[in-house]
């Protein structure tokens, strides 16, 4: 049965789209044994406009965005509500069983690569601050303007930095073991789709 996991976080830059589409890709295939498709949207509408369209084709389409913000979603009610802040307009439209399939990045994909600090040192090489990044272990609780600000003073001395691209060729290398202990929604995340799978 053919699974799709549509992926807010590709853009105008055919390269950058290429480069997610493949970091997804094999991370999926690390942490779920199996290949998925993965495709590639823009922003966050459009990645939710996308999938009320394949839903109507498809029950094993998964939405993965960006919350943006910290944000608790261990119930039901608490998922509608933050879906309902975040696409007011469209919400409505979907019924419970669709938005058990809707799960977010807290609070962005940077917010994942703080998981494996060994991978962002062998990325960075030698100048890269450690120290310098958010040290709260639950990384769900990291505002995103924090990763942002640790981020920048972390890669300060490097030579390269962390550009939309660079992202993805880190989240390529992560252990996956370690992303797992990120926080409860990407272990939401894997379990609900481990059940579709099984």
């Amino acid at each position: 049965m053919k699974r799709c996991i549509l992926v807010e976080g590709g853009g105008k830059d055919s390269g950058i789209n290429r480069e997610a589409r493949r970091a997804f890709g094999e991370l999926f295939r690390k942490i779920f044994g199996c290949k998925i498709e993965v495709k590639l949207c823009l922003g966050r509408g459009d990645a939710f406009r996308s999938y009320k369209s394949f839903q109507d084709n498809c029950d094993n389409t998964f939405l993965l965005i960006d919350s943006e913000e910290c944000v608790e979603l261990e119930t039901l009610e608490q998922r509608r509500n933050f879906l309902q802040k975040c696409f007011p307009c469209q919400i409505k439209e979907l019924d419970d069983e669709k938005i058990k399939n809707i799960f977010f990045m807290i609070v962005n994909t940077e917010s994942w690569l703080l998981a494996d600090k060994e991978n962002l040192k062998k990325f960075f090489n030698s100048n890269f601050k450690e120290t310098k990044l958010p040290q709260n272990l639950n990384y769900e609780k990291i505002e995103k303007t924090d990763i942002e600000n640790g981020f920048r003073s972390a890669t300060q001395d490097c030579k390269k930095k962390l550009t939309k691209q660079n992202v993805f060729c880190i989240l390529k290398d992560i252990n996956p073991d370690l992303l797992l202990k990120h926080g409860k929604e990407i272990q939401r995340f894997v379990a609900h789709i481990e059940s579709q799978i099984n």
